[in-house]
């Protein structure tokens, strides 16, 4: 009798070891996602965090220079008025330029470092 019992019990024993060995295999599973989940956002928020800082040092930069130059071209010039017009139009020069290559200085590089970013993982 007792050799019954001990078969009985024997599959389900073995199944409920299989089931605890899938558990702990799903559970960690989950908890090495969670990780690399953490650790990418961590990049992220790193790189946005140096992204905003650095716009904001060459933001003033280009201020400080932008100030300087008309300054420069008003002590020239020898005219405030036509050195604030000429600032002017070289910086809405510039814009135009980076305006009309957008796609080439902006979106193309921006999107193969998206792709680059699939790919490798």
């Amino acid at each position: 009798m007792q050799h019954t019992s001990e078969s009985a019990q024997s599959p389900l024993s073995q199944a409920g070891e299989n089931f605890h060995y899938v558990k702990t295999i799903v559970n960690n599973q989950v908890e090495i996602k969670k990780l690399e989940l953490l650790q990418n956002s961590t990049q992220v928020i790193g790189k946005t965090i140096l992204f905003a800082t650095l716009a904001v040092l060459i933001g003033l930069s280009c201020l400080i220079l932008t100030i300087l130059s008309i300054i420069l071209l008003a002590t020239w010039m020898e005219s405030w008025p036509l050195a604030c017009v000429c600032a002017a139009g070289a910086l809405l020069l510039i814009a135009t330029i980076i305006y009309l290559a957008r796609r080439v200085l902006i979106f193309n590089p921006l999107e193969a470092k998206m792709i680059q970013l699939v790919d490798t993982e």
